[in-house]
């Protein structure tokens, strides 16, 4: 059984990379193709993602804030970290996924 003296504690650079930079970048790679399926429609869901454009400036630099707050913590396991670093993105994605396409 590990005891508190034996787990080690995540690196910050595993945390950045893990918790905070693949997330957001994930989430970004998802929010264009996001709006290249609404691209040219001509109906509403073209002018919603209009507004999903604009409020993406917004949703990214919080997801890197929050992220990297979370990540401030003593983490002791990678998939922890992983998790937890992918758990908001995932959120922010269904959010806007019902918001262009939901019922």
């Amino acid at each position: 059984m590990d005891t508190p003296s034996t787990v080690k504690e995540v690196p910050g650079p595993t945390k950045a990379a893990f918790g905070v930079i693949l997330p957001a970048v994930s989430f970004i790679v998802y929010d264009i193709f996001l709006f290249h399926s609404v691209n040219g429609k001509g109906d509403a869901a073209g002018l919603a993602g209009l507004g999903l454009f604009g409020a993406s400036f917004v949703i990214v630099p919080a997801i890197f804030i929050i992220n990297a707050l979370i990540m401030t913590r003593r983490w002791r396991h990678v998939i922890v970290v992983l998790l937890l670093g992918f758990t908001l993105p995932a959120v922010a994605a269904v959010r806007e996924y019902l918001f262009l396409y939901g019922h």
